[in-house]
């Protein structure tokens, strides 16, 4: 019975498991073409959007251009290139200022009337000078005489100091060297006129040195009553 059954699905030599037969007969044969063919498209595509086009060497020409002609052409065509005329700029006038006077500075009135007195100091100083040289010489003439030894002794000490002054300052310059100074000085004068026992104290050891010898150098008239002892000031100044 079975037998039976499986002879009557049976047609063609076909069993009952397989695929009916796909209609019409090209249809397959076409399909698998298709797909072929797309897919070749598509692989043709891909390779010329990835190559890039190579153009072909006839096409391209090149010219060699000697080096030299290249410069001169490019100095040529520097040269024909004219600069553009400079803008002209309007200088503003400058007035030139007047040339400064400098005046010199007038001295200060305290230094004048320094340089006035210390002129006057000195004229002072010629005078009194002048002076004590020609009493000085009216009492030697008075003590070479044959009465002028008697004169002297009879002389008083007001007087005599005075004579005494005029002889130390005939011998005591007008300035010195040492600059402005001062001494004091005791000394005794002898019968005969000598200066002995000369003590000097000043305001520097040079200006006492200077007095020192000033009075050293003196030979003063005899003194009434054989001796006489004395003291002197002196006041140097600056050149």
């Amino acid at each position: 019975m079975t037998d039976a059954i499986l002879s009557s699905f049976e047609h063609d030599g076909t069993s009952l498991g397989a695929p009916p037969p796909v209609t019409p007969a090209w249809l397959r044969p076409a399909s698998f073409a298709g797909v072929i063919v797309a897919h070749a498209a598509i692989g043709w595509l891909l390779l010329k959007l990835a190559v890039p086009s190579i153009a072909s060497l006839d096409s391209v020409s090149m010219e060699l251009i000697p080096q030299g002609d290249f410069f001169e052409a490019q100095e040529v065509s520097a040269a024909e290139e004219e600069p553009p005329p400079p803008e002209e700029i309007e200088q503003p006038d400058l007035a030139i200022p007047p040339p400064q006077v400098m005046a010199p500075d007038a001295p200060s009135l305290p230094q004048q009337k320094e340089i006035v007195e210390k002129k006057k100091k000195i004229v002072e100083k010629k005078k009194d000078v002048d002076r004590d040289k020609k009493r000085e010489a009216v009492a030697q003439r008075r003590l070479g005489a044959p009465e002028g030894q008697s004169q002297s002794n009879g002389m008083s000490q007001s007087a005599y100091k005075a004579l005494l002054a005029a002889a130390i300052r005939s011998h005591t310059p007008g300035t010195a060297g040492l600059g402005e100074g001062t001494a004091q000085c005791t000394f005794h004068v002898t019968s005969g006129g000598g200066i002995t026992s000369i003590s000097v104290s000043g305001s520097s050891p040079a200006h006492a040195a200077l007095a020192r010898r000033i009075l050293g150098s003196v030979h003063a008239p005899p003194p009434p009553g054989g001796s006489f002892v004395a003291s002197q000031s002196f006041h140097f100044h600056a050149n």
